[in-house]
Order: structure tokens, then sequence, then C-alpha cells
């Protein structure tokens, strides 16, 4: 049985104590009765957690989770019950519910169950850090903590039952029980965005007409150069606004939007680098500037499938290379709920798929959180890196800036 003490709460009773023996030493008839319940207050007090934690040996905590797999806004409940078998209650009894910085908490509330009926529900005053939670374990019942959660950023989640203590009513004595303290893991999709400027989709189709061809095209639908490495037809009902390139259309009083095509085989291919960011790449948090980089490589993906084109896309899962051929809306929805339980790595043996340098590609775009040197090093053909905007870059490469509004910018 491990124990400890809240020293601040015991410097107060002490406190307490040395009044009442000063204020006995004015009035000994009135101050030693004092004195005494005083010091036998702390003497019952303390058996408190000693006796709750032995029929701490009874109680049961269990987690129960509403949905493993959220996307981001939509709301699980998580409940945490403790079940005591015992006849002896446990009056006061206090755990930490820790949730990751993915979930934010919006609303909990307690529910106490005798086994004949349900005894009580309160609800608690909710804080942004709300965490430490006190309540009473009835005998032969249950105390029952419902906590709604909102997902919030995109990633694996854990919500985790610790530190569990029983008190005594002073607050000095804590005793951890014997029971094991539940942990809960779920994850949040990373959304699908479709981007209004998407300059690097012109330049993956330069390359991929230049390598296949041997020049570049830079004609438009109806014979003239427009902007390099787009393509243009007239607009059909259906196609996304965000795709009217409204100043050309001006110009010819009609509806024209960019549009896509890629020389057979020829499939671009896009890299999701597994490498984690130091901290000190970051102005914000570490775990936003990851979600920028897993859905800008999703929102990439969607575009090329709204233009009708496959490709292939990497990533890395259980120190093995993934290969994803994107060739439906079922592909890149498929990839969305298995990039929910993605993790960064602090140290990985390769950044990119060794197999796929050796067998050449037309056109490589890489999405890293740490768009370093080394990155270059690796990779011998010529490369478009995306990154999310708050690294500082140095390098050859071609690099590309995904925004907050997931949109692709060279970056200069």
């Amino acid at each position: 049985m491990k124990m400890w003490i809240n020293i601040k709460r015991l410097l107060v009773y002490g406190l307490m104590l040395l009044i009442c023996i000063l204020y006995t030493m004015i009035n000994l008839s009135f101050g030693i009765p004092l004195t005494a319940s005083v010091l036998l207050i702390l003497l019952l007090s303390s058996l408190i957690p000693i006796s709750s934690s032995i029929a701490s040996k009874s109680v049961v905590m269990q987690m129960r989770i509403t949905r493993t797999t959220l996307f981001k806004g939509e709301q699980v409940y998580v409940t945490v019950t403790a079940i005591n078998a015992s006849l002896s209650p446990i009056p006061f009894f206090e755990t930490q519910i820790i949730a990751d910085e993915n979930l934010e908490i919006i609303e909990a509330h307690l529910t106490l169950t005798t086994k004949q009926k349900r005894m009580s529900k309160h609800s608690f005053s909710i804080t942004h850090d709300k965490r430490t939670y006190a309540f009473t374990i009835p005998a032969k019942g249950s105390a029952e903590l419902t906590i709604k959660y909102s997902a919030c950023i995109w990633g694996p989640a854990q919500v985790s039952v610790q530190e569990s203590a029983i008190s005594d009513f002073l607050g000095i004595f804590k005793v951890k029980p014997f029971f094991k303290e539940p942990i809960g893991n779920m994850s949040v999709c990373p959304n699908l965005y479709e981007p209004s400027v998407n300059e690097l989709m012109a330049v993956i189709q330069s390359a991929a007409i230049c390598n296949d061809k041997g020049q570049n095209k830079n004609i438009s639908s109806d014979g003239v150069n427009v902007e390099p490495g787009y393509d243009h037809r007239d607009y059909e009902p259906g196609d996304p606004l965000k795709r009217i390139n409204w100043k050309l259309s001006a110009k010819r009083d009609k509806l024209l939007v960019r549009n896509f095509e890629f020389p057979d085989d020829h499939s671009p291919v896009f890299i999701l680098d597994p490498l984690k960011a130091p901290m000190v790449v970051t102005k914000g948090s570490l775990l936003l500037h990851e979600q920028r980089i897993v859905e800008g490589f999703l929102t990439m993906l969607l575009s090329m499938y709204q233009y009708k084109r496959s490709g292939k896309a990497y990533y890395l899962s259980e120190n093995e290379w993934r290969i994803v051929h994107f060739d439906s809306m079922d592909d890149i929805e498929s990839l969305q709920k298995m990039l929910s339980k993605y993790s960064f790595k602090d140290m990985v043996d390769s950044r990119v798929p060794i197999q796929l340098l050796s067998e050449g590609c037309s056109s490589l775009t890489i999405f890293s959180t740490y768009p370093d040197t080394s990155l270059e090093i690796v990779v011998p053909v010529e490369t478009n890196i995306v990154f999310a905007g708050s690294t500082k870059i140095v390098g050859s490469a071609n690099y590309w800036i995904v925004d907050e509004n997931y949109d692709f910018y060279r970056f200069k």
C-alpha cells in the first residue's frame, strides 16, 4: 500500500493545532479538550484512507468509449465506472482523467448507483484544463463518470485514468488503491480539403509531359499559351468553381477551367516523410504542424483524383512502407481513415522508399514536417518538397508551402 501526504494541508492543520496549544496556555480548562479534539480528528481522519484502501480490493474500474474513430468536430462519450463490491463505501475518492491534445472536453457528469437504485446525478463545472474529479463510491454500488469530448485535432488520441487516490476528509493523507487504472484509445481522422490554388499540380503535370515527350507543353485547349503547365477546357456543369480560371475566362468571354492531363505510364508519386520535426521548428503546436502536412498530403491526392488522374502514395506504417494506388474516392477515404492512426517518428531508417528511388519515377513530391538538407541528399531525382511554412529552408530543391487554407504555393 502506497501512502503519501499533502504537505500544504498538513501545514494548515499544524497551524490550527499550534493555535489550539497557544489557546490552552491562556485557558487551560477549555484549551485541553479543544486540542485533544483536534488531535482526535487527525487520528480518525487517517483511519479512513487505510480502511477504504482495504475495501478498494473489491473495486474494479472500467472504461467505455462510444466510438474509436472520429472525424474532427465529432463528439465521443468516455464513461469511467468504478464498481464497489464490498460492504464498505469509499467516501473520499479522487482520480484524474487525462485526455490527449486531440480531444477537447465539453461536459462531465457523475452518477452514483447502489444495488437497489440510482442515488444521485451530479454535473461538474468544466474548465479548459479540468482533470481531477472527487466523489464517493457507494457500498455494493458504483460511481459512473461520463465525460463528453469533441475531436479537434487529427491523430491518435488516448484517454487514461491516472493518479487515483483514496483520501481522508481533511485531505492530508492519500493512499493508492489496488485496482488497475483503465486506458482508452481512439483516433481522429484528418480532413479532406479542396484547394483553390494548386500551382504544384501544374508543375507535376509539366514534369510528366516533359519526361514523356522531351519537351514542355504549355498550351491551352484552344492553342494559346496561358499559364505554365496548365491546360484549359470549357466549363461543364458540375465542375468545382475553384477550378475556374476567372482571369482567362474574362478575356475569352466564356468560362474556362484548369484541366490537368498526364501522359500514360507517368503517374506522379507522393510520399509522406515519416520523420518528426523537432519542437524548435514550429512556432505553435507541433501536433498542428503535423496535421497540416498530413491533411495537405491527402488534399493533394484528392486534387489528383478530381482531375481524373491516379497515382501512387507512400507512407510508413509499422516500419514498413505502404503503397496506395488512389484510383477512386474509396481509395482516398480508406487512406484517410488509415492515417487517423498515423504518427511521425523521432528516428527512421529511411525517409523515402529505397525501392522507389532505385526504380525511378517521373515526378516525386514529398510532404515533410522537417524539410532539411538531408532530405535532398537521399533523393537523387528532381523533387518537389511540401512543408507547412514555419520552417527555415536552406536547400536547392523545389520547395512548396501548404498554407492554412490548404492551398499550394511555390516557396520564394
